[in-house]
């Protein structure tokens, strides 16, 4: 029997682009609540998402499962003190001098960018497959250990 092989092709943002690009995300103070409808149409989506500050990646995620599977509930959970449990990422967020962005690729666009071939992969896993793509490409700070 001979060994079948398949090749996902991948088209991922360039770390220029990325830090061109996205919605600027307001990250709150300390006793302050956070609104995703500064999201817009995107509030609701799921997909993969990287924050910036316009020179560097901050972090790279992915919003695909749980309770907290938009882009709305996970920028929630990251961005407002009680809601993150104060968390490592939500202080460097905090701790910008300059505006937080966050670039937004939701499963429509992830469709465009993840070619699975013959192989039939959820949008979840080509989430996860992008989020792990752009995590060793950009090295953000706020996924390091």
């Amino acid at each position: 029997m001979r060994d079948a092989t398949f090749a996902v092709k991948l088209r991922a943002p360039k770390r220029r682009y990325v830090l061109e690009q996205g919605i600027q995300l307001r990250v709150a103070r300390p006793g302050e609540s956070w609104e995703k409808k500064q999201l817009g149409r995107y509030a609701d989506k799921r997909g993969v998402y990287v924050h910036h500050d316009g020179q560097h990646i901050l972090y790279v995620g992915n919003t695909t499962k749980g309770d907290y599977g938009t882009f709305g509930e996970r920028f929630r959970r990251e961005c407002q003190q009680k809601a993150s449990g104060n968390s490592s990422l939500y202080r460097l967020l905090l701790s910008r001098k300059s505006p937080v962005h966050t670039y937004l690729l939701d499963y429509r666009a992830l469709d465009r960018l993840v070619d699975s071939g013959p192989l039939k992969l959820t949008k979840p896993r080509k989430a996860l497959i992008m989020e792990q793509l752009l995590i060793g490409a950009f090295k953000p700070k706020g996924n390091q250990k």
